[in-house]
Order: structure tokens, then sequence, then C-alpha cells
């Protein structure tokens, strides 16, 4: 499948070649054929002000330029939707958490990423992937750091390429085994 960048490219390709095989009849038919960059300027001139006088006197020939106007346009671009991202309030309302524990003694530090461990104790471990979720993945990133500084004896991961998916799949493992 052509990308629309690509299409417009072949568009403007097919014009133009178009433009030459007619310049190039045009000249042989008047007998035009040795002319040089400012030759075929007022050779184009020329033919567009005699299409002109045409246009106003030939509607046939009117309607002849109207098709091959529409014949030349680029073919329509049919964009591909784009699946919008969702807000962080909905996916907190459709994530169906429900918080496992009463109280857990914790400092909550807004400007730090987020807590896998205290999350855990908030919603136990099979929860915690949803949990999880709420955040970007460039969020879970910082958290995969933290968790390596905390813990330098664990495998690190291939975080910069990784998806959101994995990277929670490794919080979840790394919390499994705390």
């Amino acid at each position: 499948m052509s990308t629309p960048k690509n299409s417009s490219a072949q568009s403007v390709n097919i014009v133009q070649e178009r433009t030459i095989e007619a310049t190039s009849k045009i000249r042989q038919l008047l007998g035009l054929e040795d002319l040089n960059a400012n030759d075929l300027k007022r050779l184009s001139a020329a033919v567009a002000l005699a299409a002109e006088e045409e246009i106003a006197h030939d509607e046939t020939f009117a309607l002849r330029i109207q098709q091959l106007f529409s014949d030349l346009a680029p073919p329509a671009v049919v964009k591909a939707s784009t699946k919008r991202k969702k807000s962080v309030d909905e996916v907190i309302a459709n994530d169906d958490l429900v918080p496992i524990a009463n109280h857990i003694d914790h400092r909550f530090d807004p400007y730090a990423p987020p807590d896998p461990k205290f999350l855990a104790q908030l919603y136990g471990i099979a929860q915690l992937p949803k949990a999880l979720n709420r955040y970007s993945t460039s969020i879970l990133r910082e958290t995969i750091g933290s968790l390596l500084l905390d813990h330098p004896v664990l495998p690190k991961p291939h975080i910069k390429k990784a998806k959101k998916e994995e990277l929670i799949a490794y919080i979840v493992e790394q919390m499994k085994g705390d």
C-alpha cells in the first residue's frame, strides 16, 4: 500500500510526464522542435492564450479541458484511522481496581515514579498490572530505573525499546520475587 506521500509524488510525476509528452507533440505539430527554456515558456503562454480563446467559443473544448483536469487530479487519500489514546481518567474509570489493604504506612511522593511495592501491597500482585497500566511508558521506564537502583542484582531489561506491556510484565515479575 502506498503512503499518501508516495501517491502524491506519483501524481506529480504523472502530471509532469503528461505535460512533457503534450509539449513535445505540440512542438512537433508546429515545427518548433529546437526550443530553449525561454522559448518553451513562450510556447506554454501561447497555448494557454489560444486555449482561453477557444474555451470562450467552444463548449466541447471547455468540457474536454475540465475532463483532463479531473483526470490529472491526484487520487483521493484515505487516511488510516488513528487510535486515540485513552485519557488517564478513562483508564482509571475502566480498570476496576479494588484495594485489598485497609492501611499501609507509605509516604507518597507525587514527583517520583510509582512504587510498585506499595501498589502490590495496596492492590495485590493479581491487580498490579492494572494498577501499572495507569502510567505512561516513560513513567514505567523510570519505575524500572528506580527498581534497578534499589536492587542492583536484578536482570536489566532492554527498556528503551520495550512496549508498555513488556515493562509492566517485568515490574510484576520483580514484585513476585520480593
